[in-house]
């Protein structure tokens, strides 16, 4: 179903922009990270990224490993919405996409059922090949949607600066 009116989409991956692994830089990032334990893992997860985020104008669909678990484990935490759509998740059984990036083939498949801009975070996904050899960046630019793609450090997840510049860019989309 394409709603070509409807807001951009946010692609959210977890592991390194929503849960920053290491705070080495923690002047760079939001200071309210805490740590969460969640199917047996410690998160460390910021409110305000997620009130950050939860504001922008924006249909957020999770890209992640996460994506069984991200309503109790992450959105509820963070802030966001729970329920929201699934983009991209681990391939069950298919072992050809498990050794490639999964994300970037089922996020193709994702907006070919309802293309619209979009916003990729993801820390390690974007520079990726597919089975075919084309990375996120790639592709996007040959794209004819708009798209952002993100890249934070996992050492500090998400930054403020990061999220304004989203703002800027989908502020520009208007």
């Amino acid at each position: 179903m394409t709603d070509p009116d409807g807001l951009p989409w946010l692609f959210l991956d977890v592991d390194g922009p929503l849960n920053a692994f290491d705070m080495d830089e923690p002047e760079a990032g939001f200071g309210d990270f805490r740590i969460v334990q969640a199917m047996g893992f410690s998160l460390q997860l910021s409110r305000t990224m997620g009130r950050r985020l939860a504001a922008l104008p924006v249909e957020i669909a999770w890209a992640t490993t996460w994506s069984p678990w991200v309503d109790d484990a992450v959105a509820s935490v963070i802030g966001l919405p729970v329920g929201l759509r699934v983009a991209a998740s681990p391939p069950a059984g298919d072992d050809r996409l498990s050794e490639t990036n999964w994300k970037l083939v089922q996020i193709r498949e994702f907006l070919g059922g309802d293309p619209r801009p979009f916003v990729w975070v993801d820390d390690d996904a974007l520079d990726q090949p597919d089975p075919a050899g084309t990375t996120p960046r790639r592709w996007a630019a040959e794209l004819n949607l708009k798209s952002l793609l993100v890249a934070p450090s996992p050492r500090t997840g998400l930054t403020p600066a990061e999220i304004d510049a989203i703002e800027a860019w989908l502020g520009e989309l208007r």
